[in-house]
């Protein structure tokens, strides 16, 4: 399947490399204002968060009545000088003041504050003096109606910051002093503003890159390459450098495994009831606050240099201990990943929190490897157009929801990764068919299945271009070197096998991943559930891809498609709870749906002449079929667990992440997109596609730093 223009090289609009070169330019013009406008924003500061949440009347404070609403706070941060608690007033013209007190410490009272109608009121803390003992941060009624303070058990949700709102500008240096002083956390090498660097200096590298790359006369070579996989590398890397540990959705599971890997060389059973995960992750998890963070924007994790000291002296003093066969959600998987992961974890050196940030390393190369599988994969499909390689490989290193996931510890970017280049090796495979294409695509097929399960649904896909590769053979009499191919790929697969086989014995594990009998548990559920059918699971599936038709049961009142796969992709950061403003998510979506149009435009330039006989037709249809195969296995397989999900009352399988080993067929849909692009305005395109990539990563970045740091 060619996916290119018959006619020769691109050309551009004029003189091509200098219009390509002005449009980089204004991007990078473009990111640089995304960076002051966004860095110039006004907020509160926090100085401190209590951990706690606003979530139901802790006190009511009345005229009359001695009540109060206190927390401890310790020593009482530098900076401090207003306290933000969340209250709800019984009407109009409620008055409050703050009252800090400490261990001999002489009470100081803040100046009224008047509540307003909005539910956080910022009330001064008055004239104290920050000596570092023991103090106490309370609300008391001054006049009025009562008001409720909002918190948990007796406790309030109180956040400390500064005297007014201020800008990034304002707090960099202690963003910058705060960084190079801590060592856990954002990372102990950079900093917070040392992955923003790199951030923009692999922005920069893949601006200049693509308009090198669509420049006429210039053919991309193996430095290319290597810039295409540096710049996912600088990209993943700042990811995880931005994201604090155990913030990646399930990053705690996956870690565990990994951890148990690298303890006992076997794989876990999840035997050890109520014990999850080692007493060092455990203790890490409770001082970077992996358990209260999520879902709670308003709270911020620990990373100053005093809460650097003292997580690593809480860590310092938990014994040594082996890593338990705990239950989490990642016990059943496959042990594909965790045996990289694992590997990394036997060798890392310093606390639990330093091998997750070592481990992390396996997400960073394996985006690598995927910026250069996209490469790969768009040269076997458009083999004389290198240049929309490179636009590829740019874009699937610079996008935002693979660089989070790479920047985590999970299997997510690894299952990508090992999609991309099995679709390649299959391609390759009916190709040029010997032993070692066939070995190599065997060895692929059992890794992609091995790093998560979710890869049995790519299967039929892969299938259709090994059938292909045989019926040519048959087709051309068996030509020498077809009995080799086979055997090659016969030993592809059960060399992994036959390992994975011996590896579940050594440690004592059902060979059928415990996700797969889950899977297999949930749907006989689902089946007998009340009101279950296949009437039901149809309109189920039909809401999860496309908007209801009338007449048919909301199952998810509010949100639909859009929400769960479009606004997603624009981005969902942390625990899903860090975004992009609203809109951006109705700006890009149109950007995308726009591609998709010219991809259908270019599918007319790809089709086999029309006297080219009928093997190239079956070929090309062949081949057509196995990526939508692809896509529509995957599609099907999310639709029925999500179903099983719904019926049961469990969490629905509506993140975008799921939809991600279809990358190939969104490399496919560029490429056509490319060929239905006119020649002449084709390198714009690329560099725009390419820059407007840079401004999403970057604003990306920057959302999740405000949301964790600022």
């Amino acid at each position: 399947m060619a996916v290119e223009h018959p006619h020769g090289p691109s050309t551009g609009i004029g003189r091509p490399r200098q219009s390509a070169a002005l449009l980089a330019i204004g991007f990078a013009v473009a990111a640089v204002v995304l960076v002051l406008v966004v860095c110039s924003g006004q907020g509160w500061r926090d100085r401190y968060v209590q951990p706690t949440l606003a979530q139901e009347p802790v006190a009511t404070l009345a005229i009359g009545t001695p009540a109060q609403a206190c927390a401890d706070v310790g020593p009482l941060p530098d900076g401090a000088a207003r306290a933000a608690f969340t209250v709800a007033a019984g009407g109009s013209g409620a008055t409050v003041r703050t009252l800090t007190s400490g261990l001999g410490v002489p009470a100081v009272r803040g100046a009224p504050a008047v509540v307003g109608a909005s539910t956080v009121i910022r009330p001064g803390l008055g004239a104290v003096d920050p000596d570092g003992r023991p103090r106490r941060v309370c609300l008391e009624h001054v006049a009025g109606p009562p008001v409720a303070v909002l918190g948990q058990g007796d406790v309030p949700a109180l956040r400390l910051t500064g005297a007014e709102p201020e800008t990034v500008w304002s707090v960099l240096g202690a963003i910058v002093d705060r960084s190079t002083r801590a060592t856990s956390a954002p990372a102990r090498w950079v900093g917070l503003p040392g992955a923003l660097v790199l951030l923009a200096l692999a922005s920069g590298a893949a601006l200049v890159l693509v308009v090198l790359a669509w420049s006429p006369g210039r053919l991309p070579s193996r430095g290319t390459w290597a810039v295409v996989v540096g710049v996912a590398l600088a990209h993943g890397a700042a990811w995880s450098i931005v994201t604090p540990p155990f913030e990646v959705p399930d990053e705690w599971s996956h870690f565990h495994y990994a951890d148990y890997v690298a303890d006992h060389g076997t794989l876990p059973n999840g035997l050890a009831a109520g014990v999850p995960v080692a007493p060092d992750q455990e203790m890490a998890m409770i001082l970077v606050g992996a358990n209260g963070l999520p879902g709670h924007p308003s709270l911020r994790p620990p990373w100053s240099a005093a809460d650097d000291s003292r997580i690593r002296a809480g860590l310092a003093a938990i014994p040594d201990a082996s890593v338990p066969d705990g239950r989490t959600s990642a016990t059943g998987q496959p042990p594909g990943y965790y045996l990289l992961a694992g590997a990394v974890a036997k060798v890392a050196a310093g606390n639990v929190l330093d091998r997750v940030w070592q481990v992390r390393l396996v997400g960073i190369l394996a985006l690598g490897a995927l910026a250069a599988g996209a490469m790969a994969l768009a040269r076997r499909l458009a083999p004389r157009r290198p240049e929309w390689a490179v636009t590829v490989g740019l874009l699937t290193g610079l996008a935002p929801l693979l660089g989070f996931l790479a920047g985590g510890v999970t299997p997510d970017v690894p299952l990508v990764t090992a999609a991309v280049w099995t679709m390649w090796a299959a391609l390759t495979f009916v190709d040029q068919p010997d032993r070692w294409t066939g070995l190599r695509l065997g060895m692929l097929l059992v890794a992609l299945i091995l790093v998560k399960l979710t890869a049995l649904a790519l299967v039929p896909g892969i299938a259709v271009l090994v059938l292909l590769a045989l019926a040519i053979a048959v087709r051309r009499g068996w030509p020498p070197g077809s009995t080799g191919a086979v055997a090659g790929l016969a030993a592809g697969l059960a060399v992994p096998l036959l390992a994975y086989i011996a590896w579940c014995v050594a440690s004592d594990r059902s060979i059928v991943p415990g996700v797969l009998t889950a899977v297999v548990r949930s749907e006989v559920d689902a089946t007998v559930a009340p009101g279950s059918g296949p009437v039901s699971f149809l309109s189920s599936a039909w809401q999860l891809y496309l908007p209801r038709l009338p007449g048919i049961d909301d199952l998810a009142p509010g949100v639909g498609p859009r929400t769960f796969w479009l606004n997603g992709f624009v981005g969902r950061y942390g625990w899903l709870d860090v975004g992009l403003p609203t809109w951006v998510e109705k700006v890009l979506p149109p950007l995308w749906i726009g591609i998709a149009f010219l991809g259908v435009r270019g599918v007319r330039g790809v089709l086999p002449a029309r006297d080219a006989g009928r093997a190239a037709w079956v070929r090309q249809v062949a081949i057509a079929a196995a990526f939508l195969l692809l896509l529509a296995g995957l599609l099907l397989t999310i639709a029925r667990a999500d179903y099983s999900a719904l019926v049961s009352g469990g969490d629905r399988f509506t993140q975008p992440r799921y939809l991600l080993p279809a990358l190939p067929v969104a490399v496919v849909v560029v490429l056509l997109a490319l060929r239905g692009t006119p020649d002449r305005v084709r390198p714009w395109f690329a560099v725009g596609l390419v820059g407007v990539a840079v401004l999403h990563v970057l604003a990306s970045i920057l959302a999740t730093a405000g949301r964790f740091y600022v």
